[in-house]
Parts: structure tokens; C-alpha cells; sequence
């Protein structure tokens, strides 16, 4: 079986929502406003895989040696990143205005504006996206 990629899950709190996009690890994106899992709503072109490993490199998101989960809400105006590759995951925080490139990708990739293609209901993810594909071992 092929390793999965980078995945993440970015958090941007908005007065009353949160609204969270997700990317996970076989290149597929959603949206959701909803605290369950992102449904997964369309698969992402290798173009567009390379630029999200390419912005959250230009963010400096890169991965530290050991694993760190932010489990707190994140505060209003910042946006929150939780990634996931090679088996580890961690969680960044940055102001919005930073991530603000970021965003415009996320709304892109997710079709607002645009048409999404149909929906994916057989696969949906959370904050840990390769609980299924790592078989029931126990999220960190």
C-alpha cells in the first residue's frame, strides 16, 4: 500500500462559525463549518498537491522533531494548521493576515465561486486523516 502524503486541517474561527478546510493525505479537499469530520468533496490536481506543500513550506509550517497537537480553540484572528505526514502530525498557529494566500488556495480548491465536483461520502476525516489507512492504531 502507498504511504500517504502531507494532509491538514486549517481552522479559521469567524464570528459565530469555524470554518475548518481539510486536505488529506491522498490528495482530497473539503470544507465544513460543522466540529465533525470534513467530507471529503473533490480530488485536488498534482498541481495544485505541490502548491499546498509549497505554501505551507513559504509559511515556515514545517514539521518539528517531535509531534506537538494544539488541543485549545484557536483564538479569533488566527488561523490554526494541523499536518500530518510520514506518521507524525503537528499544529501551527499564525494571524490570519499571514495566512491570508493560504486561504484564497483553500476557497479555491474547495469550489467556492466555482463548481466542486460531486461529493465523496464514502470518505470523510478529522483532525487525525490516516486513522483508517493506519488500520485502528491509536491517534497520537
Amino acid at each position: 500500500m502507498v504511504s500517504p502524503g502531507l494532509a491538514c486541517v486549517i481552522t479559521i474561527p469567524q464570528d459565530p462559525i469555524t470554518l475548518r478546510y481539510g486536505f488529506d493525505g491522498f490528495g482530497r479537499v473539503g470544507q465544513t463549518t460543522d466540529p465533525g469530520p470534513i467530507p471529503c468533496v473533490r480530488r485536488l490536481s498534482k498541481q495544485d498537491q505541490l502548491s499546498l506543500e509549497a505554501q505551507i513550506a513559504t509559511l515556515g509550517l514545517g514539521a518539528p522533531p517531535e509531534s506537538v497537537v494544539l488541543a485549545t480553540p484557536c483564538p479569533t484572528g488566527m488561523v490554526q494548521v494541523d499536518l500530518a505526514a510520514n506518521g507524525r502530525r503537528w499544529s501551527h498557529r499564525l494571524p490570519q493576515s499571514q495566512a491570508a494566500e493560504l486561504l484564497q488556495f483553500c476557497e479555491r480548491c474547495t469550489g467556492q465561486g466555482g463548481g466542486a465536483e460531486l461529493p465523496n461520502a464514502r470518505y470523510a476525516w478529522e483532525g487525525d486523516p490516516w486513522a483508517i489507512w493506519r488500520q485502528g492504531r491509536p491517534s497520537d
